[in-house]
């Protein structure tokens, strides 16, 4: 069994969640129990223990927080950003939205990624992975797809496939230097990075970009150890990387094949932050905690600092892994 350094998740013969506590902040929980009024929460409770996916009708007009976490996991919605929850899909990878609002699963088993409509509880649509698909992004300006293989057939070096308009049959690309492909991220002129790892026995750290309308990743050097890294993501101006243990943002600055560390974003009052992030204008989205105290705490970015807001009192039990947001259409 191989254990990469991040610690996002195990990669062996199938891809899990893995996440790990925050404390401090300015303002008091929320999404808490007490927030909710009572037809909501008997209205939560009766889906509950019926069990199966489910979302209220006023969901379709709110901007809503997508989050994979529990035991067994499931993805949580809550209403963005009162954090308000309106519904469970029974799904337990990673996922990711397109700027319709129609979110993206990742599923293990079998290799396929599922489409969902902003605030629905059914699919819209299914697409065929050829490998054990985990992390996913959408290009905001085509709309394709694209979606990481940390690993191919009989456990060999993965790949990225990606979706032309999230559809059809999707292409395989392969980097020679990258082994395993862990995260992917659009920037806003539709270039796609992947990070990842090298082959062994050490895995190093790998950063590439596939520029929009080419066949071949360039590869991109960093002037920061990168070993522990965590997900990636555009942040309007420059690529931004979570390093969980030291619970920081790299914005890094690309040129060519070479990414300098531009500033370094702190967050403040985090214990056992997780593997993955979002960002959502201003606000930089990080899980963290123990699997008993498990929340998500939202910061100022670029700013950085203690939390803002706490999101708590969401699931009793096991962590949160993958989020993003899916906004209300207009």
């Amino acid at each position: 069994m191989i254990r990469l350094k991040f610690g996002f998740r195990v990669l062996y013969s199938c891809v899990a969640a893995a996440f790990l506590t925050a404390c401090g902040g300015s303002q008091p929980p929320i999404g808490a129990p007490g927030a909710m009024t009572q037809s909501r929460t008997s209205a939560i409770a009766t889906h509950t223990e019926r069990g199966g996916s489910w979302m209220l009708p006023e969901a379709k007009i709110e901007d809503l927080l997508y989050a994979v976490g529990g035991k067994p996991p499931q993805v949580y919605v809550l209403t963005y950003p009162a954090a308000k929850r309106v519904g469970t899909i029974d799904h337990d990878d990673a996922v990711c939205a397109d700027k319709t609002g129609d979110v993206f699963m990742t599923v293990l088993n079998p290799s396929s990624i599922v489409e969902y409509r902003h605030a629905g509880a059914k699919p819209i649509g299914t697409l065929r992975d050829p490998d054990r698909p985990y992390t996913c992004a959408v290009d905001p300006l085509t709309g394709s797809l694209a979606v990481s293989n940390p690993y191919g057939q009989q456990s060999g070096p993965g790949n990225v496939v990606i979706y032309k308009s999230a559809r059809g049959k999707g292409r395989v690309y392969t980097d020679p230097s990258i082994y395993r492909y862990v995260f992917v991220a659009y920037d806003a002129t539709g270039d796609l990075f992947v990070e990842g790892n090298g082959p062994g026995p050490t895995y190093p750290y790998k950063l590439a970009e596939l520029l929009r309308g080419s066949n071949n990743f360039t590869d991109i050097s960093v002037d920061k150890d990168m070993s522990q890294y965590g997900g990636l993501q555009w942040d309007g101006e420059y690529l931004a990387i979570w390093i969980a243990p030291q619970a920081v943002i790299y914005r890094l600055q690309i040129e060519g094949s070479v990414a300098s560390v531009v500033a370094t974003v702190s967050l403040k009052g985090l214990k056992f932050p997780k593997q993955d992030f979002f960002i959502q204008g201003g606000t930089a989205i990080i899980p963290s905690g123990p699997s008993k105290n498990e929340q998500i705490d939202l910061f100022r970015y670029p700013q950085g600092g203690r939390w803002t807001q706490r999101i708590r009192h969401v699931i009793d039990h096991g962590v949160f892994g993958s989020l993003t947001i899916s906004l209300a259409p207009k």
